[in-house]
């Protein structure tokens, strides 16, 4: 009968094992193995296959008592749980939080509910048994911890919008001073994101490309190259970097920490999401471009992307033209 630590059989179980199974190599004339090892362990190898050949040569067959106790404890553990089944409820329960059984039921294949509940008591009390156990443990325990700051990010998000009365139109940010100072996005895009992600929820699976449809969808942008050309992993940065800024703001937090995180995010933005020209704006010249991103750079209120065009256009409409008189 193969034994394994996750199904948390009775130790007595295991010794009555190996037991029977040292009886049954001394009938079978079956001797203990040399380990394989490196050649600098064989000292301790040969010791340990002359201490197993010496259980096995003093062996005796199990007692009617104890084959009834090994058949009584065998109905105890969790013998029809494999290793897969194991790993399911672990992803589970990092996934989900360790007391969210229906979930967690879903995730583990072969298993209903009730397995799911009876296998859950029985491992919290005892997975310091199951090898390399702190690997599993901290790994729900993380899984946990991220869970609770999206439903936290997903709440203050909520109050955010419940702030204005059309969020789309009067939603307003605290960007920090390197945000405004490269900015790629204009506000009506980022306001735009924010809205979606809380309509769709900041967990959603495909969440970034229902925004990217979303985006191709709204007459806002209907003309507007740079947002609809944002992939779903570029939409996934921006997003990060507003649920962060707005995650900020709502705790109130100006901390030095708070503004390093903030502020790696964007230089992550920044470095992948450089703007691309629109179509039908042509620059007149070194000049002209040199004036463009002046214009960026002295945009406190976050429409940069536009604002650089508009002084592009600016620049080229303030030329006085010449008349000349026939005579």
């Amino acid at each position: 009968m193969a034994m394994h630590d996750y199904q948390f059989f009775d130790p007595r179980l295991g010794l009555l094992q190996e037991k029977e199974t040292a009886w049954f190599r001394k009938e079978n004339g079956i001797k203990a193995p040399l380990l394989e090892g490196e050649e600098d362990t064989m000292e301790q190898r040969v010791e340990d296959q002359a201490l197993e050949q010496r259980t096995i040569d003093e062996a005796e067959p199990l007692t009617e008592e104890e084959i009834a106790e090994k058949e009584r404890l065998s109905l105890h553990g969790f013998g029809d749980w494999n290793k897969r089944d194991f790993q399911q409820f672990v992803n589970g329960s990092a996934k989900y939080g360790r007391k969210a059984f229906d979930h967690i039921a879903m995730e583990v294949d072969s298993k209903d509910l009730k397995e799911v509940r009876e296998y859950a008591a029985v491992f919290w009390k005892r997975y310091k048994e199951i090898g390399n156990w702190e690997k599993h443990y901290h790994a729900i325990v993380d899984g946990e911890t991220r869970t609770q700051r999206v439903i936290e990010q997903r709440e203050m998000l909520r109050r955010k919008m419940k702030m204005y009365r059309v969020p789309l139109q009067q939603l307003k940010l605290s960007y920090t001073v390197s945000t405004t100072n490269k900015k790629v996005y204009t506000e009506e895009e980022d306001r735009f994101l924010l809205v979606m992600l809380d309509k769709h929820g900041i967990d959603t699976e495909g969440l970034y490309e229902k925004l990217r449809d979303e985006i191709r969808e709204s007459p806002l942008f209907r003309f507007d190259w740079f947002f609809l050309s944002r992939t779903p992993q570029e939409l996934g940065r921006r997003c990060a970097t507003l649920i962060t800024t707005v995650t900020r703001e709502m705790e109130g937090g100006s901390g030095k920490e708070n503004k390093r995180v903030v502020e790696e995010v964007e230089e992550e933005d920044e470095e992948v999401e450089k703007p691309a020209p629109k179509k039908g704006r042509v620059s007149g010249g070194a000049a002209a471009k040199n004036k463009a991103v002046n214009g960026v750079k002295g945009t406190p209120n976050g429409n940069s992307r536009d604002a650089s065009e508009d002084t592009v256009a600016s620049a080229g409409a303030a030329k006085p033209k010449s008349r000349s008189r026939k005579k």
